[in-house]
């Protein structure tokens, strides 16, 4: 859940910035889904980690340009 609540976060942050339009926020968060092993019960360190790198990477997507997958 920490991937599919910071990619959504990302890029929900990126629609209302006007950066992306809305139908790109589902593409970018199952991208992230997608990149992303699943976890089980990891301690607090690795999910703000995780939430970290991943709002980063979602981040790094919009500016490199990156196709709608939908």
């Amino acid at each position: 859940l920490t991937v599919l609540n910071a990619a959504n976060e990302a890029a929900v942050g990126l629609f209302l910035e006007g950066r992306i339009p809305f139908r790109q926020v589902h593409g970018l968060v199952a991208r992230a889904i997608d990149k992303h092993a699943w976890r089980c019960k990891p301690g607090l360190q690795e999910i703000l980690e995780l939430d970290r790198a991943v709002k980063t990477q979602v981040r790094g997507w919009e500016k490199a340009g990156a196709k709608e997958t939908c």
